[in-house]
């Protein structure tokens, strides 16, 4: 009997958690973009923003969101704002800027920092080094572009050592398969 109902209990979560195993295309109606995402690994099913692992947040993940250009509050660590006008350098400054005025961000330097095309759209890619308060070195990866009146961003974060370069590829393939989609 007890096993019958841990097995019920278990049959009755597992369609509403947290996170749902990923593969293929994935949309996100409320950000207006779709993407392909790997084999294997996990996606939040929190709906805001898309967020996925493949071994625990912690380990990698990546994410992607966009941000309403006419919000009041863009980014949590800096008051600099992204504008329609601005040329994708710009925005990258603000995006930059953001990293930079997080506390958590210890000894962070600018690896890279030039412009990219995501979704046919001219953008801009950024890739930074930091510690994390524990002394953890971290790298991230960050795409960005404007379109209408959004900024889209996907970041890729991971220890620098060994988790990093195992799962650029699959971030990579993310960043390649993003759509805007009609929302």
């Amino acid at each position: 009997m007890k096993k019958l109902l841990i097995g019920l209990a278990l049959l009755l979560t597992a369609g509403c958690g947290p996170w749902l195993r990923t593969g293929g295309p994935c949309t996100m109606e409320s950000q207006g973009f779709g993407v392909d995402l790997p084999d294997g690994w996990m996606r939040s099913n929190t709906g805001k923003f898309l967020l996925v692992t493949r071994d625990g947040v912690l380990l990698q993940k990546i994410a992607a969101r966009r941000i309403d250009l006419a919000a009041e509050k863009q980014f949590t660590h800096t008051r600099k704002r992204v504008t329609s006008g601005m040329f994708p350098q710009e925005v990258a400054e603000v995006v930059l800027d953001d990293f930079q005025s997080d506390a958590g961000n210890l000894h962070l330097a600018v690896e890279e920092n030039g412009p990219a095309t995501v979704a046919g759209k001219q953008g801009f890619k950024v890739r930074l080094a930091y510690l994390t308060k524990g002394g953890l070195p971290y790298r991230c990866a960050c795409y960005g572009f404007v379109s209408g009146n959004w900024l889209y961003l996907i970041f890729y974060n991971a220890p620098q050592r060994y988790y990093f370069d195992k799962d650029a590829a699959a971030f990579e393939g993310i960043v390649k398969s993003f759509r805007l989609t009609a929302s």
